[in-house]
């Protein structure tokens, strides 16, 4: 993934929302890579504020390492961010989020 690919995705989600952040979930289990600056932008205001909580979900070792990354960088910022191995835990979890 590149930062065009991080800033095209985020454009999208903010469209769909129609600029109101919601808990998101982010399948990373074909990441294969993703570029500094990609995981930078998702970790810059305008990044964060496509989502209210973020769910990283990576069965595979390279889509946990690059979450445990963006968990380490941007992990203790005002906005939840978690990996999980399980889609459906991931789900439980941002239930706890909707309003």
């Amino acid at each position: 993934m590149t930062l065009a690919d991080a800033m095209e995705n985020v454009a999208g989600l903010k469209r769909f929302s129609k600029g109101t952040p919601y808990p998101f979930l982010c399948d990373l289990t074909k990441c294969k890579a993703t570029d500094l600056d990609a995981r930078n932008y998702y970790g810059t205001d305008e990044g964060r504020q496509a989502y209210l909580a973020l769910a990283l979900v990576g069965g595979r070792p390279v889509g946990r390492m690059i979450g445990n990354v963006f968990l380490t960088v941007y992990g203790n910022r005002d906005r939840p961010i978690r990996l999980f191995t399980d889609e459906r835990d991931a789900i439980q979890w941002l239930k706890g989020f909707a309003g």
